[in-house]
């Protein structure tokens, strides 16, 4: 394995000198452009520059707008958000009425057992 590696580096040496100096194509027709044609050619990629820029500008303003949408999207999450929160207080509040009002009602029909078992007791 490394006389493999060896030979491949030894003849990749050898052939790099070949293959700096090896001549290169040249171009079989040369292009004349005309004045006018260039002239056209330099109008249109102006054009096509300020249509890019314009492209651009408006590509920003709207994503300037939907950074605006996104944060009041973000607002109206945030408050909703609150809201929840409250109204789970609010709930929680009424839950913990709800339940001081039935162990007052429990209260009140012991008392009330017991009265009826007194008055019971008494009228015997």
């Amino acid at each position: 394995m490394k006389y493999a590696f060896l030979l491949s580096a030894v003849y990749g040496l050898l052939l790099s000198p070949m293959a700096t100096s090896a001549p290169t194509a040249k171009p079989a027709v040369t292009l004349r452009v005309r004045s006018e044609d260039f002239h056209a050619l330099k109008e249109k990629r102006d054009n096509e520059a300020t249509a890019l820029y314009a492209y651009i500008v408006a590509d920003s303003e709207l994503d300037r707008k939907r950074d605006d949408e996104a944060t009041a999207l973000y607002a109206y999450i945030a408050a909703d958000s609150e809201l929840d929160r409250k109204r789970d207080d609010e709930a929680t509040a009424l839950y913990a009425y709800i339940a001081a009002d039935s162990e007052l009602d429990k209260k009140r029909d012991e008392e009330a057992t017991a009265l009826y078992a007194y008055i019971a007791a008494d009228s015997e």
